[in-house]
């Protein structure tokens, strides 16, 4: 045994680390472009091989991919349509229910903004008229203060749900 390690290391001095038989050591280059032009034709054509990928996004795949799920799953192809259709029906009626919810809501809070805003505005005048400036002025403050931190914690949370509609859109394409 020790005999025929020393023979393969005999035989394979100045061929580098890693080259198999019938395989030409790799050329000293840094330019990818220079080691590729310098490496036989199977080689180039092997390499090439190795590197190609197919990509895919969105819930349907492509026309190909449906053909294989077919000769591997009976009806492969017609199953995944479906469930692209059933799960594009079911986002259509979960967006029927929560964009009205989210309108109601939305109605909601400003009329109770308008109520805060006018009760108020009313203690705000009852306090003046009662001379009592320090209180119709804190009211009035705080009055102010609470609709317009409302409005603008509102304005920062619809910013931040279109930000991120459109990072999702962005990300799609």
């Amino acid at each position: 045994m020790a005999d025929n390690k020393s023979s393969e290391q005999n035989s394979n001095k100045g061929k580098g680390k890693g080259v198999q038989k019938n395989q030409t050591p790799l050329p000293k280059a840094s330019d990818p472009k220079v080691i590729f032009n310098q490496l036989p034709p199977d080689q180039q054509q092997q390499l090439i091989f190795s590197f190609m990928m197919q990509s895919h996004s969105g819930p349907i795949p492509d026309p190909e991919t449906l053909a294989r799920y077919n000769q591997i799953i009976p009806n492969g192809a017609d199953r995944i349509m479906k469930m692209a259709e059933d799960q594009s029906q079911h986002r259509i009626s979960l967006e029927a229910q929560v964009i009205p919810a989210q309108l109601k809501q939305s109605g909601r809070g400003q009329i109770f903004a308008l109520v805060i805003g006018l009760a108020s505005l009313v203690a705000l005048v009852i306090c003046a008229f009662l001379e009592q400036p320090i209180a119709a002025l804190g009211s009035g403050i705080l009055a102010a203060g609470g609709l317009i931190s409302a409005f603008l914690k509102g304005s920062g949370n619809q910013k931040k749900e279109l930000n991120a509609k459109r990072d999702a859109i962005t990300k799609k394409d």
